[in-house]
């Protein structure tokens, strides 16, 4: 049920970023670093605030750098539970969670 959770919202994630569409004639872009704290609200009995915040995480940290960004979202034990990044020379969107070897990645049009 966890690991369903985890791919769903990490597929949401990945789809919402497509649809963005980039400037490149733009050379200044914003860099820095933006950190938030997560909380939820659970509409289900299966689903305790604890157990999302365990599985999708309780904190994201935001990195900016020469238009790219990454994305790290971490459990409230400070567990690394995945991280996305856009490069925007190879036009990529990538993917990783912590409990899988494999690196996802999509074109970013």
């Amino acid at each position: 049920m966890k690991k369903a959770l985890i791919l769903i919202s990490f597929t949401i994630s990945f789809l919402s970023c497509t649809s963005i569409k980039t400037n490149k004639t733009k050379k200044k872009y914003f860099e820095g670093i933006v950190t938030y704290n997560i909380d939820y609200e659970s509409f289900h009995k299966n689903f305790t605030r604890e157990s999302l915040k365990e599985t999708i995480g309780s904190k994201m940290i935001l990195t900016f750098k020469n238009g790219n960004y990454k994305k790290e979202f971490f459990s409230p034990d400070g567990k690394l539970l995945n991280v996305r990044f856009l490069d925007l020379q190879k036009n990529r969107l990538y993917g990783k969670l912590f409990d899988n070897d494999t690196i996802f990645f999509l074109r970013h049009n």
